[in-house]
């Protein structure tokens, strides 16, 4: 799976989700702590070469 930096930024962009708000939703709550879950997933991403990859142009 090649998600490419456009796909990276959309995924670690800034956005307001509450953890507490979807937890009294759902009853979900995070097993990972976010710093945790970053660094893992910074290490899967490099480990696949999926780090500064530059995205292919979808124009046209």
């Amino acid at each position: 799976m090649d998600i490419g930096p456009l796909g990276v930024r959309e995924l670690t962009r800034d956005a307001g989700f509450s953890i507490s708000h979807i937890g009294e939703l759902t009853g979900w709550s995070p097993a990972v702590p976010l710093a945790d879950g970053m660094a893992r997933t910074q290490q899967w991403l490099g480990e696949r070469g999926l780090l500064g990859v530059r995205e292919p142009s979808r124009r046209g």
